[in-house]
């Protein structure tokens, strides 16, 4: 273990680039992996933080599938291959919090990596 502390925020899901994505309390997640272990080994190792986000869609299965890098900051250090491996791990239900449902929908996925002060 990294010991790293992590963040993950459910940005949201929409149907298109137009609709305003569900934010992360209307959407229900099934599974979600350890986050901890995506910490890009390099970026431990050179004490580097940041952050990363990906979107995704969202298969019949609540698997998030598709997805590409939308941001990562530092560039180069591997934040936005280490979002794309953990959200291959997260599982969402099929319907949101409001009844639609999540498949065939975009879904954005941020985290924030951050090493322990000290």
């Amino acid at each position: 273990c990294l010991g790293a502390i992590l963040f993950a925020c459910v940005a949201g899901i929409a149907h298109a680039e137009d609709i305003a994505p569900l934010t992360g309390k209307e959407v229900v997640l099934r599974s979600r992996p350890n986050l901890a272990k995506f910490y890009p080994y390099g970026a431990s190792a050179s004490h580097t933080q940041g952050a990363a986000s990906v979107i995704c869609v969202v298969s019949e299965k609540g698997e998030l599938t598709d997805c590409a890098v939308q941001s990562e900051a530092p560039a180069g250090q591997g934040f936005g291959d280490a979002v794309k491996k953990a959200a291959s791990r997260i599982r969402l239900e099929p319907q949101a919090k409001d009844g639609t449902s999540t498949a065939g929908r975009k879904f954005l996925f941020e985290m924030t990596f951050v090493l322990p002060r000290g």
